[in-house]
């Protein structure tokens, strides 16, 4: 059990941080590029599709094309980008999952 915790900490910090921080930065140059109104996770991804496809934003935001094959596992980005932050922020979601995954 002690193994998994470690693994799910682990995967926290290599690569749900960095997933966070990009979110944030795109989110961020979002706003410089004019498009206050687009956040991740709130934005419906075919919006975020043709946003990604606009020589000027990808010109400014060069990750987002990057970004949208990940949100596109589900039509529902927004509890994707939801969970991802959730996870992160909160640590103990990991060890609920852990010893509900855990075998009795």
């Amino acid at each position: 059990m002690n193994n998994v915790i470690f693994y799910l900490q682990w995967i926290s910090l290599t690569i749900l941080e960095r997933v966070v921080s990009e979110l944030d930065h795109i989110d961020a140059a979002f706003v410089r590029c004019g498009f206050s109104d687009l956040h991740l996770g709130s934005v419906g991804l075919d919006r975020l599709k043709r946003t990604a496809c606009i020589p000027q934003v990808v010109a400014s935001i060069p990750s987002l094309p990057r970004l949208v094959p990940f949100l596109e596992l589900t039509q529902h980005q927004e509890y994707l980008v939801t969970r991802i932050r959730g996870i992160f922020f909160h640590p103990e979601d990991q060890i609920r999952l852990v010893y509900r995954l855990a075998p009795s």
